[in-house]
């Protein structure tokens, strides 16, 4: 129907097909010419279109946050344009059936995604409408593509899941008319609680640290961390009730008041004010939540998360099993692993990252500079990965000693020579751990480059073989197709040639049939004389014709006769005149029936010159017959 907004009778022709409520979802659409616009984009990537959902539409707009869905959508528009290199006709020719196989894979991370994906573009079933060599420039751009390959599917089933988030969220603050939530949230953000140049990063619950960063940093920090906070806890912090007046649909279940408590403290932590979050800190006391300091696992050794389930709302098991993790700093970490399978994990991140897409400015997470703990929560050596937290850990450990020796020293036990070798002995022992670990960190990280290079190559290998066999079975297949052909052109061949045979005895038979047909005249007296009217070829199997013409003359008033003026019923005229051996059969009138001297006489004549030309003509075939045989001879 987009195609064609600027014909009017087209375009209400289109809508008029849709029902009601969708007709309804599409004007609604309409109205947002930002969102118009986006879907307009994707016009040209005719195969998504299939998962196009009108009646999510709906949903869409209440949640008001454009922002996110644009960016999801613009995504989604340049990863099939980057596919083709940009150009518009290639677009057009990705089809849907292409679109729905490649649509919630991971080529880069997930080599059972990889392994399917080059089999299907190799072996022509997808990106059918592309030559062998574009879909080889198609199949290096494909593999190198991070996260989940996005469709109109995917994004619909995935507004769903944001659909939740933005519930949660809008708890903190009023949305004006006109604005969107992330415009609520920016007007919402005071600066309160954050250090100048320094942007404030949630890791896990109640610890945070610092990077680098202005004041929009700080903001869209922000805002991204309190989506993190409800992808953790929006089933406990539900859609605000509506109105009480209104009627009452479902139940819906109560959000709890510690959660509540809890996200408004780290809305204000992160330097958001608002009536919303005062009265949510009054709620019952803040949930003391503990998340174990684990680094998430982005991919498997075994199958991993099904397609089928790399999109919409998480299952249970996957969101108690990534509730833990669903911290920024491990949502923008920009690590990328290889495995089989891919974890939920990898799935939430990828979704994350479709709307919310990477920040500006800091990157990697695990970069963001000095770490900042909780003073109830020390730090342990063998949990921090920044070096400059390793030493600070190191040097508190050094304080405790040194105050330890200070106070026996308060008690005369040791002197100040002592004590100075003391600690330059703990002084080396701590130099020496800490380059013993750097030693290991350095090997560890080499290893695992190395694993990381292997496997690779293992990949490589096993694309370079399965290029190999589908090599193989392509050249099997020609040969197959061209035996196929020949068997095929051999059966046509003879095919042919027994349908000639056929229609030449068809042929042969029905002149042989017209052969023995024999003319019957017929003859009219009319104005003295006998004239000739046409006559008729019929079978002596089949005298049919000679009847119904005989029929046809007696409706006109005529009479049958044959040469001796005797009278013929149509049905014995064909039998009497083979039998008297004339082949003519008289018409006369019904005012002509007294016979005349005339007319028998001119009867007789035509009998005998009947009998006459039949014995000429007998003589003349006997003849022939004698001749053949004679030109055989010679």
């Amino acid at each position: 129907m987009r195609q064609y907004k600027d014909n009017f009778i087209f375009r209400q022709r289109w809508q008029s097909w849709l029902k009601k409520t969708r007709a309804k979802d599409m004007n609604t659409l309409l109205r947002n010419e930002e969102l118009t616009e986006a879907f307009d984009s994707l016009l040209p990537i005719y195969g998504i279109w299939d998962g196009m959902r009108l009646t999510t539409i709906h949903k869409i707009i209440p949640m008001r946050c454009p922002e996110l869905i644009l960016n999801y959508l613009e995504g989604m528009k340049n990863f099939y344009s980057d596919l083709v290199d940009g150009e518009e006709d290639a677009m057009q020719r990705i089809d849907s059936a292409t679109v729905k196989s490649i649509e919630l894979r991971a080529p880069r991370a997930s080599t059972r995604d990889a392994k399917f994906l080059y089999s299907e573009i190799h072996g022509g079933r997808i990106f059918s409408g592309f030559s062998a060599s574009e879909r080889e420039r198609i199949w290096g751009r494909l593999q190198m593509f991070e996260g989940l390959v996005p469709s109109l599917y995917t994004f619909f089933r995935d507004v769903l899941y944001l659909e939740l988030l933005t519930n949660s969220v809008r708890r903190l603050t009023q949305v004006p008319k006109n604005k969107s939530l992330i415009e609520a949230l920016q007007k919402r953000f005071t600066g309160v609680k954050q250090d100048d140049g320094l942007i404030k990063i949630q890791r896990t619950e109640g610890t945070f640290m610092h990077g680098k960063g202005n004041r929009a940093g700080q903001i869209d920090y922000g805002i991204r961390q309190l989506f993190a906070f409800a992808m953790r806890e929006y089933p406990f912090i539900p859609r605000e009730p509506e109105k009480e007046d209104l009627l009452l649909q479902q139940p819906r279940a109560h959000a709890d008041p510690s959660v509540l408590h809890c996200f408004a403290d780290l809305a204000s932590d992160l330097g958001f004010a608002s009536d919303e979050i005062t009265a949510l800190q009054r709620l019952g006391t803040a949930a003391k939540r503990t998340y174990p300091r684990s680094r998430p696992i982005l991919v498997t050794s075994g199958s991993g998360v099904a397609p089928a389930r790399r999109c919409g709302k998480p299952r249970i098991q996957s969101f108690k099993a990534d509730r833990n993790l669903l911290f920024v700093y491990h949502l923008h970490d920009t690590r990328q692993d290889q495995g089989d399978g891919i974890t939920s994990f990898f799935v939430r991140k990828s979704v994350y990252l479709a709307f919310f897409g990477r920040p500006s400015g800091m990157g990697n997470a695990a970069n963001m500079g000095e770490h900042m703990a909780d003073p109830e929560d020390p730090e342990d050596p063998e949990d921090t990965e920044d070096a400059d937290s390793v030493l600070s850990y190191y040097h508190r450990q050094d304080r405790d000693q040194s105050q330890e020796t200070s106070g026996i020293d308060q008690n005369g036990g040791q002197s100040q020579t002592s004590t100075a070798q003391e600690e330059r002995r703990q002084e080396q022992e701590l130099q020496e751990r800490l380059e013993q670990e750097r030693i290991e960190r350095v090997m560890s990280d080499h290893e695992k480059l190395m694993q990381r290079i292997r496997g690779r190559q293992r990949l490589g290998q096993e694309i370079e073989e399965q290029r190999r066999q589908e090599q193989l079975r392509q050249e099997e297949e020609r040969r197959q197709e061209q035996l196929r052909q020949e068997e095929e052109l051999k059966r046509r061949l003879n095919e042919e040639q027994l349908q000639r045979e056929h229609l030449r005895q068809e042929r042969q038979a029905e002149d042989e049939h017209e052969q023995e047909k024999v003319e019957i005249r017929f003859k009219v007296w009319k104005r003295h004389d006998w004239k000739a009217l046409p006559s008729i070829y019929a079978h002596p199997e089949d005298s049919s014709e000679v009847e119904r013409n005989a029929k046809k003359y007696i409706r006109r008033n005529f009479r049958t006769l044959d040469t001796e003026l005797q009278m013929l019923a149509p049905r014995d005229c064909f039998q009497a005149v083979i039998d008297d051996r004339t082949h003519t059969i008289l018409l006369v009138s019904q005012h002509d029936l007294l016979h005349t001297d005339e007319m028998a006489e001119s009867a007789k004549r035509l009998h005998d010159d009947a009998l006459r030309v039949l014995e000429l003509k007998r003589r003349a075939e006997e003849d022939i017959s004698r001749g053949h045989p004679r030109r055989k001879a010679r």
